[in-house]
């Protein structure tokens, strides 16, 4: 009875290891599927399919604008023919600070293109802007109608279609109802990453971007200044996109069709401290 019991006693210990091994392989097992899913789940995440834009030569319209409509009432300028009538608009960055957009809205302005963040000129890296959520949210509670703009530092497609996909991750929730903007220049300090790029790399760049936002459900929109948009870019490969065109002075110069112009950066607006860059939409009755 006594060899009974002690035999019965190691049977059980043996199964205890054996149960404690099994449990021990089952985490082991667990741990390496979960590593597993989240590695495929994030490439997967990397690699949604990106087709290089088609880039067709196609030439570019002039615009129809009579600057004979083109007012200026102190800092805001509007226009109105028989075709065409303007929104007034402003572009925001954390460079502005805490803004009370009640007061803006109450100003009269209609619309706020606002900078969701920039590359890093050194680093590369993307960053948000620290003040884009704030400025989102005072926007859309005002009722000013908003759209974004990404200052841009890519150095090849890839890296645009990056800018791009953050972005639109940046977005989701807001009511972004106004184009979402490629911002490429040179900056002012720091490194410059794109100053060696060709034009044929810039313009490629400058397509990867925006027919990114496109594929992602939103109206992608050029930025530059008169001056730079033809030096940077081969427009008659980027038709398919509107322009925003920034020229300060009593009108603008350039011949081509733009949507917007940003006509001065020393604007003044109740609800901001300081300077703000000022901008009309023209819009088709």
């Amino acid at each position: 009875m006594y060899m009974f019991i002690i035999c019965t006693m190691a049977v059980r210990r043996r199964k205890r290891r054996r149960l404690k091994r099994q449990v021990v392989y089952f985490l082991i097992f667990s741990g390496i599927l979960l590593v597993s899913v989240v590695l495929l789940t994030t490439k997967a995440r990397r690699t949604i399919p990106y087709e290089p834009a088609e880039l067709v030569e196609k030439t570019r319209e002039l615009h129809s604008y009579d600057w004979a409509n083109l007012e200026t009432d102190g800092n805001f300028a509007s226009y109105n023919d028989d075709r065409y009538t303007s929104l007034q608009g402003i572009d925001v960055s954390e460079h502005q600070a805490e803004i009370d957009w009640e007061k803006v809205k109450a100003a009269g302005i209609d619309f706020a293109f606002i900078r969701t963040g920039y590359r890093g000129t050194e680093s590369g890296w993307c960053t948000e802007d620290r003040w884009f959520r704030t400025n989102m949210e005072g926007a859309s509670q005002a009722g000013i109608d908003i759209g974004v703009y990404f200052f841009s530092q890519a150095i090849t497609e890839e890296e645009a279609v990056e800018e791009a996909d953050y972005v639109a991750r940046q977005i989701k929730g807001y009511d972004v109802t106004y184009p979402v903007v490629f911002d490429m220049e040179h900056p002012e300090t720091g490194t410059d990453r794109i100053r060696d790029l060709s034009r044929e790399e810039k313009t490629r760049i400058a397509a990867a971007f925006m027919s990114r936002v496109q594929w992602a459900g939103y109206t992608p929109m050029l930025y530059n200044s008169t001056g730079l948009l033809d030096v940077f870019f081969d427009m008659d490969l980027l038709t398919d996109y509107p322009v925003w065109a920034a020229e300060y002075g009593s009108l603008p110069r350039y011949p081509y069709v733009f949507e917007i112009w940003q006509y001065t950066n020393t604007g003044r607006v109740d609800g901001i401290r300081g300077n703000v860059d000022m901008d009309i939409r023209f819009t088709e009755k």
